[in-house]
C-alpha cells in the first residue's frame, strides 16, 4: 500500500506530519472522553 512504501522510504518530513495529523485527531477525542 502508499502508507507502506512512504514508511519503507524512510521520509522523516512525512513522518512528523502523520505524527502531527494523528496528534491533531486524537487530542479532541481524547479531551472530550476525560470530559464525559
Amino acid at each position: 500500500s502508499r502508507g507502506v512504501s512512504i514508511f519503507a522510504r524512510g521520509d522523516r518530513v512525512t513522518l512528523l506530519s502523520l505524527e502531527c495529523w494523528q496528534m491533531k485527531a486524537v487530542a479532541p477525542e481524547l479531551a472530550f472522553r476525560q470530559e464525559d
